[in-house]
């Protein structure tokens, strides 16, 4: 026997299926729990579609499931059945002709019920005990199908739940990758203004990082700087420039250039702005 739940989204879209089975091995264990006499016939029947889920007895010479395509809809053990389910009904079995006392128990929120039988000679002494015991088998599969129901129910809530999260966390992603574009744009735009910012300037202008490296300069820079051009590049250590401004003469005759260099790479270190002149 399968049972399935659906899975819907957020939006009730179908978003897959969870589903179990009962092996009919289990419905039959419960069955032979049962003292039917020699007689004796126990089934599970579909009351929507009046078929045989299992069964189990004398009837059958021992089979131990007649499997879902045999059908007993149009016999009146059936229709009896569907009529009452409260009152016992004597009568031929629909699996062979021996004449039975039948008991049913519809099990609720499924389209199942039980079948207990018993030949009229056997059923007449142990009647209260049969009885007994057809209940007792029939809540039996009550809890078990419930069991069942509830494992799916649970799964079904935690795949919602995870579907929740998915949904949340993508909605957050997307906001995220919202700003960054708006970021991105903002920074483009500062970074067009500050380029025609220097572009017009007719000072030499060159911009450099935390490490002193550089990142950006204008078209003046090089010729006021006294530093070749082709030189320059962004990432460019300040003690390169440096060193380009010594062997071009931007700091007179000097007997130690690299000295020189490392003396104003100190200064800049402890004192990075200030104004000065040559």
């Amino acid at each position: 026997m399968n049972i399935a739940r659906a899975l819907r989204t957020a939006d009730g879209t179908f978003a897959g299926v969870i589903s179990t089975g009962l092996p009919v091995a289990v419905v039959l264990d419960a069955f032979g729990q049962l003292a039917l006499g020699t007689q004796g016939f126990a089934a599970l029947v579909g009351t929507d579609d009046g078929h045989l889920r299992a069964a189990l007895g004398s009837a059958i010479a021992g089979t131990p499931s007649l499997g879902s395509d045999i059908s007993i809809a149009d016999t009146p053990m059936f229709r009896t059945m569907r009529r009452s389910w409260a009152v016992p009904w004597t009568g031929t079995s629909p699996v062979d002709a021996v004449r039975r006392i039948h008991v049913f128990h519809a099990i609720p929120g499924y389209d199942l019920a039980v079948v207990v039988a018993m030949q009229d000679q056997e059923a007449m002494a142990p009647a209260i005990r049969w009885r007994r015991q057809a209940l007792l088998l029939a809540a039996s599969l009550t809890v078990l199908l419930f069991s069942l129901a509830a494992l799916l129910a649970a799964g079904a809530h935690r795949a919602r739940r995870r579907d929740a999260r998915i949904a949340a966390d993508r909605a957050a992603l997307a906001a995220s990758g919202a700003e960054l574009e708006a970021a991105r744009a903002e920074a483009a735009a500062k970074a067009e203004r500050l380029e025609a910012t220097l572009g017009g300037m007719i000072d030499g202008v060159s911009m450099i990082d935390a490490d002193l490296r550089l990142v950006e300069w204008n078209a003046r820079f090089p010729e006021i700087a006294g530093i070749p051009p082709e030189i320059l590049r962004v990432g460019l250590p300040m003690e390169e420039l440096l060193r380009a401004q010594v062997a071009t003469g931007q700091f007179g005759r000097l007997a130690d250039g690299e000295a020189e260099v490392q003396r104003r790479m100190a200064r800049l270190r402890v004192a990075p702005y200030g104004v000065t002149q040559r």
